[in-house]
């Protein structure tokens, strides 16, 4: 049976790597919406993350195996593309 381990991200996860793909799944229904691949699209899962209303994981694929993540901090993903919330 297949058992998927998911990780938090590490400060230094690479948000910006062309290779990793990010899944979006909506925290009420738990349907998995588009996934985004542009960095306006990916700051505006900033925003629904910090919201509550999707969760956020990136897969990072390797050449053995992919690793699975949960993405938690909105923060670090504004950042990594170069966008920081206006306070």
């Amino acid at each position: 049976m297949f058992e998927l381990k998911c990780r938090k991200v590490s400060p230094d996860f690479p948000f910006t790597d062309p290779t990793i793909c990010f899944i979006v799944v909506n925290s009420t229904t738990q349907e998995i919406g588009k996934v985004p691949s542009k960095r306006e699209e990916l700051l505006a899962c900033a925003d629904l993350l910090e919201s509550g209303q999707i969760k956020l994981y990136a897969v990072w694929p390797g050449k053995t195996r992919s690793d699975f993540f949960s993405i938690t901090d909105p923060e670090k993903l504004r950042s990594a593309h170069g966008a920081y919330r206006a306070l």
